[in-house]
C-alpha cells in the first residue's frame, strides 16, 4: 500500500503514464496479499484529479491514464494470486464471497458498526502518547493546509491523498462489527503521513520534534519490552519442541 502511495503521489505532480501502471499494479499486489489493501486504489483516483483540477469533466473521467491505471489493479492481483484466480475462480469466488460475509462478525458480534472499535484500536499500535501527539500534530496541519489553501503545494497534497486514504479505510473497514487490531494497523502510516505540513515552518518544527522526541524513545521502549515477552513465551520460541512439532 505503501508503494503504492508513493507513485500516486508522483501521479500529482508528474502525471507519466509509468506512474499511472505502476500505482495501479502495485494496489492489486496489496489486494492479493490482503484484501483490504485495495484502499490503495483511492490515491489513483484521488491524485488524477488533483493533477487535473480545472480540467473539464471529459478529461477527468474519461482519461486514458486513468483507465490504463485502473485496468492495472486487476493486472496486479491475478499477478499476485494467479493460482487461485487463474485455476480455482468458483472456487476463489465462493471462498470470497464468505470471508468477505463472515470477517466482519466471525465471533458473534451484534449488527452494529465498529467505528468506536476501531478509533480504540489506533492506541494498540501507536501508544497513548503517540495517539496525543499526532492529533495535536494533524490539527496543525489542518490549520496549515486550510490557511493555504494551495492545491499545487507539496504538503498540502501530500496532507489530502494521506487523510483521504485514511478516511475511507476508516469508514469502510470501521463499519464492521468486528475489530481486531491487525484490522486498523494498515492505516496507521497513512495517519502518520497526514503530518507532514505541521513541519513546514522552522520555528514550529522544531517545537514539534520537541513533542514527540519522548514519544519515539517510549515507544521503542515498548517495543523492546513487547519483543522481549515474545522471545520469552515458550509457544512462540524457535527452538522449543512446542513450536517444533
Amino acid at each position: 500500500m505503501m508503494a503504492a502511495f508513493f507513485f500516486g503521489h508522483r501521479i500529482a505532480f508528474e502525471g507519466k503514464t509509468s506512474d499511472y501502471v505502476w500505482c495501479g499494479f502495485l494496489t492489486g499486489i496489496a489486494t492479493a496479499t490482503k484484501y483490504n489493501g485495495l484502499a490503495a486504489g483511492l490515491v489513483l483516483v484521488a491524485a488524477h484529479f488533483l493533477r487535473l483540477k480545472g480540467s473539464r469533466w471529459q478529461e477527468l473521467f474519461f482519461s486514458r491514464q486513468l483507465a490504463l491505471g485502473l485496468f492495472m489493479i486487476p493486472i496486479g492481483f491475478i499477478t499476485g494470486n494467479s493460482y487461485g484466480v487463474l485455476r480455482y475462480w468458483n472456487r476463489f469466488r465462493t471462498d470470497f464471497l464468505f470471508n468477505y460475509i463472515v470477517t466482519p462478525r466471525y465471533e458473534g458480534q451484534p449488527d452494529r458498526v465498529g467505528y468506536l472499535s476501531f478509533l480504540q484500536r489506533i492506541p494498540e499500535i501507536i501508544g497513548r502518547p503517540g495517539v496525543a501527539a499526532i492529533l495535536v500534530c494533524i490539527f496543525i496541519a489542518a490549520i496549515v493546509v486550510l490557511r493555504k489553501r494551495d492545491l499545487s503545494d507539496n504538503a498540502t497534497r501530500g496532507f489530502i491523498l494521506a487523510s483521504t486514504l485514511f478516511l475511507f479505510y476508516f469508514l469502510k473497514m470501521g463499519a464492521f462489527p468486528r475489530q481486531p487490531t491487525r484490522f486498523v494497523l494498515p492505516a496507521i502510516p497513512f495517519l502518520l503521513l497526514a503530518i507532514g505540513p505541521a513541519f513546514q515552518k522552522g520555528a514550529l518544527r522544531n517545537w514539534l520534534c520537541v513533542l514527540l522526541a519522548p514519544v519515539l524513545i517510549y515507544n521503542c521502549i515498548c517495543s523492546y519490552f513487547v519483543g522481549q515477552r515474545f522471545n520469552d513465551d515458550p509457544v512462540y520460541r524457535p527452538n522449543s519442541g512446542f513450536y517444533n512439532t
